[in-house]
């Protein structure tokens, strides 16, 4: 298989390991919660690959959201590239602005998240990068966005 087709390969895999629904948001969120479950579930490619076992490292973390706070951290796992099994869920807890969150309107919001796949024949890459630089390369990095809606509690009014 030539290196173009290999790439187009690995490109198709990664989209159907992570698809267009992979994003999950819990809601509603009380007000005094300050930040919001999200779950990325990976499916199974249903793909093979030749020879060693390919690794998928995913970087989650918000870009921006009308509630979202500025400081963000990132969750990062990494995961066998599967021909089959099940389903694998990471979990991302989005940082609220506890201000804008007392100010916000009940009801709906977005929160755009960016997913990052890198995809390697080895285990443990960043760690592997990170100690042998220049040695260790992915096969595939990629992208991807998602947009999702959630929603703010109503207040509920004091009992009389």
């Amino acid at each position: 298989m030539g290196d173009a087709l290999w790439k187009k390969y690995l490109d198709q895999a990664v989209s159907t390991e992570i698809p267009s629904t992979a994003l999950t948001v819990s809601s509603p969120v009380s007000r005094d919660q300050h930040e919001l479950k999200v779950m990325l579930t990976y499916v199974p490619t249903r793909r093979a690959s030749v020879g060693k076992p390919l690794w998928l490292q995913t970087t989650v973390h918000a870009t921006s959201g009308d509630l979202v706070a500025a400081k963000q951290y990132k969750s990062e796992i990494e995961h066998p590239l599967q021909m089959a099994g099940g389903n694998e869920t990471q979990v991302y807890r989005v940082a609220l602005d506890p201000e804008k969150l007392k100010r916000a309107d009940d009801g709906s919001h977005d929160v755009h998240i960016e997913v990052e796949a890198l995809l390697s024949d080895v285990i443990d890459y960043s760690l592997n990068a990170e100690r042998y630089p220049g040695r260790f390369h992915p096969m595939l990095v990629k992208r991807f966005e998602f947009t999702a809606n959630w929603n703010v509690a109503p207040t509920t009014a004091p009992s009389p």
